[in-house]
This record gives C-alpha cells, sequence and structure tokens, in this order.
C-alpha cells in the first residue's frame, strides 16, 4: 500500500513519454484533460517539460509530482479533498494543504501517521478529537469539515478549513512581543471561542498554548487542536478524565494547585500565560519538556505582570488574575474575562465588537458561471487577486448544485450560457432558498436583448455587465455589491 509518507516503492517512470505522463496524471483525476492539452498546445515535447510547465502553472505541485515520479498509485487524495503539500508533521500525524474539488475551497487535512494506524488508541484518539472539535461552530475555532479513513490509501484524516496565516508560536518567534492593543484585541477572541467550547458546548481546550492558536491573514485568531479536549458535566467535572492524557503543565499545575480532575480553570491560567509571554516577549515558567515525569515548575513564584511599568495596567490586571495560583483567586468564568477584555477595549479607544468586524473580513466567496473555460480561468485569477476566492464552473446545474451545500456572496453569471433558465435558477436560490437570509448578490454578463430577462428579479443586490466582457466594468458592478476588506 502506497502512503504519504513512503519513500520511494515503485521504479520511477524515468522512460515515460510526456503522453503517457499526461495520460497517468488524468486517469488519477489530479488533472482534466484540458488542462493538460494547453501544455502541447505551448509545444511541450519531453516529460521533464511538461512537469515543468504543470507546476509553473501551479496545476501540479511539487508533492504531487514527487509521488508521480515514484509511481505511486495512491495518497494524492484523502477521501474527495486533493491533498497540494506538507504543512506541518508531528508526533501524531502530517498536516496538509489540500483543495475540494467539489467547491474549490482550500482545506487544511490532518492524517494519522502510518505506524500508529494499527493501533486502536491511537485511531480511537484521533477520531476522539474529531468528534469534538467537530461539534465547534465557532470564528474563533477552526472547523472540521470531515472525517474518515480513505479506501484507497487506508489513511485516517480529517478534514478542517484552511486558515490562511502563522502560528501564534512562529509570530512570537518573529515578533518578540505584541502591543497592548493587539493582545487585548486577539486576547477576546481566544477568551470567547474558550467561552464558547466551555460554556456552550461543555468542553476543554486542555492543552492551550501558542502553537494550537492561528492567526489568519486578515487578523482573526483560532483555536486548533482540541486532541487532548475534555468533556465535562454541568458542575465543571470532566466526564472522560484520563491522567495519560495531561500535558507535563498540566500535570504540574494541577498537582501543585490541588485543582479539581479536570479542571477548565487550568485552561484559563494556560491562556493567561500566552498572554503574559504576548505583552513581555518572555515566557512566565519555563517551556515544559514533554513526558518528562522529573520536570517541576514554580507557578507560584511567577513575577507579576502589573509590576512592569510598560504594560499598561488594566490589561495586566486581567493577566495576573487569570495566572492566580490560588484557583480561588483566579478567574473561573470564561463570560467575565470576556467582559474585562471588552471593558479595557473601551478604555483604550477600541470597538470591542472587533470579532465580528474581523470575521466578516474573510475573503468573499464567488461562482462564476462561464462556458467558456479561458475565460473562467481568467476571471478567477483576476477576482482572487484582488481578494476574492473564486470558485469556476461550466454550468448552472453544477454551480446550484454546490451553492446549496456552501452558499456563497456572489454569483458571475454569463447569459449566453445559462439562458433565461440560469436567471431563473438564480432567483429561485435567493427568493425561495430553505435557509435563513441568503443574501446573495447577482452579477449578470449580458447583451442588451439579455438585460430584459433580469427585470424581473425581486432581489436588489444584482448588477448588470455589458458584453463583450471588459474586467474594469465587471470589478466595478461586483465591487459595488460585495467589497473586500
Amino acid at each position: 500500500m502506497s502512503t504519504l509518507s513512503d519513500e520511494c516503492k515503485s521504479p520511477a517512470k524515468s522512460q515515460e513519454t510526456p503522453q503517457e505522463f499526461a495520460r497517468r496524471v488524468i486517469r488519477l483525476q489530479l488533472l482534466e484533460s484540458h488542462q493538460v492539452e494547453d501544455a502541447f498546445v505551448a509545444g511541450v515535447d519531453s516529460t521533464p517539460k511538461l512537469i515543468q510547465y504543470l507546476t509553473n502553472k501551479s496545476l501540479l505541485s511539487n508533492f504531487q509530482v514527487a509521488k508521480l515520479l515514484r509511481g505511486d498509485t495512491t495518497g494524492f487524495f484523502a477521501g474527495r479533498f486533493k491533498i497540494l503539500y506538507l504543512l506541518a508533521s508531528g508526533t501524531f500525524g502530517h498536516v496538509f494543504r489540500g483543495v475540494d474539488p467539489q467547491t474549490g475551497d482550500a482545506v487544511a487535512i490532518k492524517i494519522l501517521r502510518e505506524n500508529l494506524a494499527g493501533e486502536s488508541e491511537a485511531v480511537e484518539s484521533f477520531y476522539r478529537e474529531a468528534k469534538l472539535q467537530e461539534k465547534l461552530k465557532h470564528p474563533n475555532i477552526c472547523q472540521v469539515i470531515c472525517y474518515a479513513l480513505d479506501e484507497r490509501s487506508g489513511q485516517h484524516y480529517i478534514a478542517l478549513d484552511f486558515i490562511e496565516g502563522s502560528s501564534l508560536r512562529d509570530l512570537l518567534t518573529i515578533r518578540k512581543k505584541f502591543d497592548h492593543v493587539e493582545v487585548a484585541r486577539w486576547g477576546a477572541q481566544l477568551v470567547d471561542g474558550l467561552r464558547y467550547a466551555f460554556e456552550e458546548q461543555h468542553i476543554t481546550h486542555r492543552d492551550v498554548k501558542p502553537s494550537n492558536v492561528l492567526i489568519s491573514t486578515c487578523g482573526l485568531a483560532k483555536w486548533i487542536d482540541f486532541g487532548l479536549g475534555g468533556t465535562v458535566d454541568r458542575d465543571g467535572s470532566d466526564l472522560n478524565y484520563d491522567v495519560k492524557r495531561r500535558t507535563v503543565e498540566y500535570a504540574a499545575l494541577e498537582k501543585a494547585t490541588n485543582a479539581p480532575k479536570g479542571d477548565h480553570c487550568s485552561d484559563i491560567y494556560f491562556l493567561g500565560m500566552i498572554f503574559y509571554e504576548m505583552l513581555r516577549g518572555k515566557r512566565p515558567v519555563p517551556e515544559a519538556k514533554d513526558h518528562d515525569p522529573r520536570f517541576r515548575f514554580r507557578f507560584d513564584d511567577v513575577e507579576p505582570l502589573r509590576s512592569k511599568t510598560k504594560v499598561p495596567r488594566g490589561i495586566a490586571d486581567i493577566v495576573d488574575r487569570m495566572m492566580s495560583f490560588d484557583p480561588s483567586e483566579r478567574y473561573s468564568d470564561y463570560s467575565q474575562i470576556l467582559k474585562d477584555f471588552q471593558t479595557y477595549q473601551l478604555s483604550i479607544g477600541e470597538d470591542p465588537t472587533g470579532t465580528q468586524v474581523l470575521a466578516s473580513r474573510e475573503k468573499p466567496r464567488l461562482m462564476v458561471v462561464h462556458q467558456k473555460r479561458r475565460t473562467r480561468e481568467k476571471l478567477r485569477d483576476m477576482l482572487n487577486d484582488r481578494g476574492y476566492q473564486v470558485a469556476v464552473f461550466e454550468d448552472m446545474d453544477r454551480a446550484v448544485s454546490i451553492f446549496k451545500l456552501k452558499p456563497v456572496d456572489a454569483m458571475i453569471l454569463d447569459l449566453d450560457t445559462v439562458g433565461r433558465g440560469g436567471v431563473s435558477s438564480f432567483a429561485r436560490l435567493v427568493d425561495d432558498a430553505p435557509w435563513p437570509a441568503c443574501d446573495c448578490a447577482g452579477v449578470f454578463l449580458a447583451t442588451d436583448s439579455q438585460k430584459l430577462w433580469i427585470k424581473r428579479l425581486r432581489s436588489e443586490r444584482v448588477n448588470t455587465v455589458q458584453k463583450p466582457l471588459t474586467f474594469g466594468p465587471l470589478y466595478i458592478a461586483l465591487k459595488d455589491l460585495v467589497p473586500v476588506g
């Protein structure tokens, strides 16, 4: 069985002609025939040149090429998701960037290591993480899309929303520390994510640290990796507490403070540690070496932030209380922490509703329906460059089926392609949608006579663009309905 982590197990296809290589790529469903045909139209006459052409056009990734040259026949997909390249590796698995061919959305794909796939305890823990995180639907928690065993490769995988950005740990390594305004803004978001998980879904994280926080390029903070998370009952007791699933730091803190097993206040303490490091540029206690039982901390000997004159007193008081050694003096209510952060934001002139504002800055999602492939791809590239997330389709029926799975902010419809029926389909999607508050805009590429078809639409979020099409008027019409940022 060929897997993602395999070394070369099949002979390289060194004598393969470019036509044979192209047929193999199409057979493996990595590309469509027209994408490969363009290379031959451009004069490609050897396999190395074909590979270079396809990689230069970002049609194949280096990861995919390496597997193809090894002769691999599996490991290119996890379920329906196409795997593009490796993002990170950990003790239990690899994380890849991928794409959902149905929607064009980028995804993160977490795959259990091959050597653990036969261990029932590891597999159970892997899916336990997926099931916990799947319940959490919040702007500040990375969303699980699905999880399963890929029958072709035998790999266990979890597909999640892909977050364009960096881990907080990487940002701390680069920047060392952050301004108190940024800490307050991201702090409110991170607190709200854990508040939702604990108060509304009865889930604790149990591994709160900078590497489990992602900061998106649009400034949104998101929690990842609930692999050690616990479920709690109404009085806060962990229902599936397992001492073996505690990190060294959590174990040391809870032993030192005689905290209840699985206490959610431990998450609050370590969240305070994150904010402390962001404000001071150094950890309040030395970093633990995982699985070293000899490691001990002096949590009761942390220098308070309020003693540092360069840290504003208002935010220092919040962080110091989060890190109180005595659990009875520590915050126990996430809602109160959130309220205190928002009060601090108001005191420095910040909008405490910034979480919602930042969430709305995610890239607007578009669908383009046009019968001409080159036009579709050109529109996709140009609109992507201007901050939109674009999926393209050749026919309206396919676009409608995907829209029903995941609605978009706007549809760009070529009326020569979709006809009167496409206008009616758009109207039904917007006016008669079974989901609440569908607010999809429509931009119609139309001739003078076709503009008459649009007049019967009840939606006010509609613009038309005169054909023949030029990009400038289209962009103006779209930006009027769905601005970026």
